[in-house]
């Protein structure tokens, strides 16, 4: 993981840095995302995983955590920022990261 977001399947907390990143449940607006890379790597591979998670997705889609490193979500959060108020993006997102 290199500034993104990381979906993890099954996650033991206890292994998590937690000190850089926050462990999120699935988030909704990800749902869809997460479920058309898993058909993707279904059809692709023929991966029985990924079968069994679609298969019940509803129930299956809880065991998904997301791992958000605090500094990226700040850079989202400022590019969010700077579209809805007209700023400059790269502005906002400069004084994020620099504090």
């Amino acid at each position: 993981m290199s500034g993104g977001r990381a979906f993890v399947l099954d996650l033991d907390p206890a292994l998590v840095n937690t000190e850089l990143v926050d462990v999120l449940t699935l988030p909704t607006d990800q749902e869809l995302f997460i479920k058309d890379l898993l058909a993707n790597f279904e059809a692709e591979t023929g991966s029985v995983v990924a079968a069994q998670l679609l298969k019940n997705w509803d129930e299956n889609k809880k065991r998904i955590s997301m791992i958000m490193p605090r500094d990226y979500a700040r850079v989202l959060a400022a590019m969010d920022r700077a579209e809805r108020e007209g700023l400059s993006v790269d502005k906002v997102v400069m004084e994020a990261v620099n504090g």
